[in-house]
């Protein structure tokens, strides 16, 4: 299945920015779109591609280094990703010959997707398991983990030793040959010089058994054992270079305050605004980035670097937008125009306009040239519509007259009915019984009769007032809930990043300590 996009090369369409989702992401291209969209993720490493034709989705993959993987899962993946703003997507065309090829090779593999099969160990039996990926050392196995945290297993080639991962971590291992056989802390080091596994993957329910009899004390001793002096993982000192960014104008006049996001594969590294200068600094790591600068009134535009010395400067320049005085005008099927409704103009790369209609139903608003599409929204119907603005119309002043197929009388009952609930929402329900009730209880004392029963109305309005209780109560228990959630996440990261901090105390300033003691000591003692 990895070769089914691994070579994939198509023309250049455009570029896009996350935040909208998939389906408005999807709004944005033509609808006889063919080829695919490269999804380049602020917070994750790797890629995601989704194949289109006619702008319907055929396929959803995920490329980490050189593995690929395909599925329903990379798909709700590649929704939450279109949500984030920071999000990168290009796309790219395809012919019609190189996409059908794409999709009848994803069509061949679905049907020989490898598996790994069940196996035995001595007394351990390992389930049946989906082949996720090869390794050849710890190195290579830690850094896979580290951008899937999968649950599995994983078998030597030479079929005498196993390991255990669960949500990305090694937690158990097995190791045996014709001497005998060594199972959890004791297997450790044998299970290290058993490379290369195969890694699969499964369910946490299918390891429940393995991991009775196989798992280790502190899954952190497979990393540490065999591998780092001491046990300690000594980090590698990174170089760091300065970075310098000049952004300017086409007269070459610095701009203020454009936003500037740095990227390594995909992910955010470090973003800022710049000077009144139009300057920005930052302090990199030797590597290759690639940067994004925008500001409002300019077309974005990217930019690849290389860090590599101690200063890198750069310039780059912004092209000025040139825009046409839109007006749209919404009329619903009877010609009436159809006021308050909420419209929004999106197109690719622009994070678009939005507003209301007006009394008259006229939305005005400046925006560049382009195809666009606009989303009308009026008491939950929803309408979409496009429209062309060409470069000869710059300047000038551009009307469409949009008539949506809608009963106003509708859309005037809906509003009338969602205005009713809020006010009924609004009201408390102390003022509700004082209200409901106060007439009640007169009218009764007036007649002078005892009432032996309670009334049917006093029971349903003793019914509303516990309902209304009953979700007060729930509402509360949700927010408290809430915030004691968020106050545990936030000690929590505190204690880990105080932890990381101490960590990074080197060991020898201890021995320093200890030395210096033991002399002072010395000193003493000699000197009585």
């Amino acid at each position: 299945m990895n070769s089914l996009i691994q070579n994939l090369e198509g023309d250049k369409k455009t570029t896009l920015f996350g935040g909208k989702g998939l389906k408005r992401t999807l709004d944005w291209l033509d609808d006889n779109f063919k080829g695919y969209l490269k999804i380049n993720p602020s917070e994750k490493n790797g890629n995601y591609y989704l194949i289109l034709k006619n702008n319907e989705i055929i396929l959803s993959a995920s490329k980490i280094e050189e593995n690929f993987f395909y599925g329903n899962k990379i798909k709700k993946e590649i929704k939450k990703v279109l949500e984030d703003e920071d999000t990168v997507i290009e796309a790219y065309t395809l012919d019609k010959k190189e996409l059908n090829k794409i999709i009848e090779k994803h069509e061949e593999s679905q049907k020989s997707e490898k598996t790994i099969e069940s196996f035995q160990i001595k007394d351990v039996t390992f389930p049946e398991g989906n082949f996720f990926t090869k390794v050849e050392t710890t190195k290579e196995l830690r850094k896979k983990l580290e951008l899937k945290k999968i649950t599995g297993f994983g078998k030597s080639l030479n079929k005498d030793s196993a390991i255990l991962i669960e949500d990305g971590e090694v937690i158990g291992g097995i190791y045996s040959d014709k001497f005998g056989t060594l199972k959890r802390d004791n297997s450790i080091i044998d299970i290290k010089q058993s490379f290369p596994f195969e890694i699969a993957t499964t369910t946490p329910k299918k390891l429940r058994e393995p991991k009775k009899s196989i798992r280790f004390q502190d899954s952190q001793k497979f990393w540490s054992t065999g591998e780092f002096p001491g046990g300690k993982i000594q980090e590698e000192k990174q170089k760091i270079g300065r970075f310098e960014l000049f952004v300017k104008n086409q007269e070459g006049q610095p701009i203020e305050d454009a936003t500037v996001d740095i990227r390594k594969e995909g992910k955010k590294v470090s973003f800022g605004q710049t000077t009144h200068q139009g300057r920005i600094e930052k302090k990199l790591q030797f590597d290759e980035y690639k940067i994004w600068v925008k500001k409002d009134g300019y077309e974005p535009k990217g930019l690849d670097i290389k860090v590599d010395q101690d200063t890198v400067k750069k310039e780059i320049e912004l092209q000025e937008t040139e825009n046409v005085d839109l007006g749209v005008q919404i009329f619903s099927a009877e010609q009436i125009p159809i006021e308050d409704a909420k419209i929004e103009v999106v197109r690719g790369i622009d994070d678009g306009v939005s507003g209301k209609t007006n009394k008259k139903g006229i939305f005005r608003n400046k925006i560049a040239p382009g195809i666009y599409n606009i989303l009308i929204n009026k008491s939950g119907e929803k309408f979409t519509s496009k429209i062309k603005l060409t470069e000869e119309e710059v300047g000038t002043e551009k009307n469409f007259r949009i008539t949506i197929p809608s009963n106003i009388k509708k859309i005037i009952k809906k509003e009338q009915e969602k205005r009713k609930k809020e006010k009924e929402e609004k009201e408390t329900f102390s003022s509700y019984m004082k209200k409901k009730f106060g007439g009640l209880k007169k009218r009764l004392k007036a007649t002078g009769k005892k009432v032996k029963k309670t009334p049917k109305i006093l029971l349903s309005k003793i019914k509303w007032g516990a309902l209304f209780i009953k979700n007060s109560i729930i509402k509360t228990y949700q927010f408290i809930k809430n915030s004691i959630i968020k106050t545990y996440q936030f000690i929590k990261n505190s204690i880990i990043k105080t932890y990381q901090f101490i960590k990074k105390i080197p060991i020898k300033l201890i021995d320093i300590i200890v030395k210096i003691k033991n002399s002072i000591k010395k000193l003493v003692m000699g000197g009585k």
